[in-house]
């Protein structure tokens, strides 16, 4: 089975319109090391892309990406959302972690039916279980799936809190966790204001 064609003119594309413009940043970047300010922790969904929704510059984020947005507890061990958050976090001095969910999430769905079918999809199942647990009943089968959505983006930033750097971070005020949510059909932001315990959106047009 042959590779998607699009896939090749885009990458011909990018090299004739868009590598020309970057170069000269991704030659600094490898001279000097990357040192983005934001780490963002966001779903793997195909209709949601990070670096096009904040019209960010190579260097600008460092993107973490799985089903659901999810950042799994310190307590549950070793695992590669864990790995990338004590990189960014140790290693680059990360002063923001952006935790973003969207409109429309198919993991949030699984979530809201109560889970999927462990036989079928393992991995998946043990995934999105512990996430059930937390969120608790109400948040689930009767939950509005927007509401649902939000209230998993503050938990997994209550479980940020719980990585040692992470506390430490905040205890000496230098790094802020943001609460984000993506509107898929007309692309705006809305973030999460703890003072007010309520969203709005971040721009107005």
């Amino acid at each position: 089975m042959q590779i998607p064609r699009y896939l090749l003119e885009g990458h011909k594309a990018y090299l004739k319109e868009t590598q020309p413009k970057v170069q000269q940043r991704q030659e600094e970047l490898l001279k000097k090391g990357q040192s983005p300010e934001v780490l963002w922790i966001g779903c793997s969904d195909s209709r949601v892309m990070p670096e096009t929704i904040v019209n960010s510059k190579p260097g600008d984020l460092f993107v973490v990406r799985n089903v659901g947005n999810m950042v799994h507890s310190y307590e549950s061990g070793t695992n590669s959302v864990g790995a990338a958050i004590e990189f960014a976090v140790g290693s680059l001095g990360i002063s923001h972690i952006i935790v973003c969910g969207h409109e429309d999430c198919g993991a949030m769905k699984a979530i809201q039916a109560g889970g999927v079918d462990a036989n079928k999809t393992p991995s998946l199942a043990n995934w999105i279980r512990t996430t059930i647990k937390d969120l608790g009943p109400t948040f689930t089968v009767a939950s509005d799936l927007t509401e649902l959505t939000k209230r998993n983006i503050l938990l997994q930033i209550e479980r940020l809190k719980h990585y040692p750097l992470i506390s430490e971070a905040l205890a000496e005020n230098k790094i802020s966790l943001h609460g984000w949510y993506i509107n898929i059909k007309n692309g705006y932001l809305e973030g999460y204001d703890p003072k007010k315990q309520s969203w709005g959106r971040l721009v107005d047009c």
